[in-house]
């Protein structure tokens, strides 16, 4: 684990966050908030160096890609989410002042709109962050 190369900050499976790092085909999974060390080995074809040089460097661009549209995508996500919440509130607002059943209906499935396209959202950002782990795996295979 000491000569282990960080490669990036992923997030797995089960949604729990985490450093992966690598060294000789071998992943090191670690999560400081539960103090856990996962060890993942993967086992492609031994490539001559050239070709593990250039199959690295296009994976490295690929990751920094990938790590590039998650930061945007994030905080565009948290400036459509502030939007929206300062719209809910005053739905809720309109809601617990109208009389009328029908505009209560109309303010309540817009709230819920709103509610579907935040977790829509989440689920876009939690896609990248999944293609995110597969490139940063695939870096570690030909370390």
């Amino acid at each position: 684990m000491k000569k282990a190369a960080y490669i990036s900050h992923v997030i797995g499976i089960d949604r729990k966050h985490g450093h992966l790092y690598g060294y000789r085909r071998a992943c090191f999974i670690v999560r400081e908030k539960d103090k856990t060390l996962t060890v993942v080995t993967v086992h492609p074809a031994k490539p001559r160096a050239v070709i593990r040089n250039k199959v690295e460097s296009l994976l490295s661009r690929e990751l920094r890609k990938i790590e590039t549209q998650e930061r945007n995508l994030r905080r565009k996500i948290a400036l459509i989410k502030a939007e929206l919440s300062i719209e809910k509130a005053e739905l809720n607002l309109r809601y617990l002042r109208a009389r009328s059943e029908s505009k209560k209906l109309a303010y309540k499935a817009r709230m819920r709109a709103i509610d579907e396209y935040f977790t829509q959202l989440d689920a876009d950002l939690l896609s990248v962050k999944h293609d995110k782990r597969g490139v940063a795996k695939s870096i570690a295979a030909y370390m």
